[in-house]
């Protein structure tokens, strides 16, 4: 189930809970993160990209952190992970 980080977004998880609990399937929860807008307006010489993206990726496992922590409990098991990547893109790939 891919997540934005919204009210909106997160608003899906008890729909998704219970057409996985009728299913008996997994819930996987995925929040995608991109490098490219920052690469592209901040652009300088000698920048670490690597602390960037640790850094980026820290906040979103954290956000999806928070929200699995709030789904302990739940009848259906719930895993999160965080790819760095074009959306669109991450999103297909990690459904296939």
């Amino acid at each position: 189930m891919p997540l934005d980080g919204s009210c909106v977004g997160e608003g899906i998880i008890p729909y998704a809970l219970v057409l996985a609990g009728g299913l008996k399937a997994d819930v996987q929860l995925l929040r995608v993160f991109s490098l490219a807008p920052l690469v592209g307006h901040y652009a300088v010489a000698g920048m670490d990209w690597e602390k960037v993206e640790d850094a980026m990726r820290g906040e979103t496992d954290a956000c999806l952190g928070e929200v699995r922590s709030g789904l302990s409990g739940e009848v259906t098991t719930v895993t999160a992970i965080t790819v760095e990547g074009l959306t669109a893109n991450s999103i297909i790939t990690e459904a296939a």
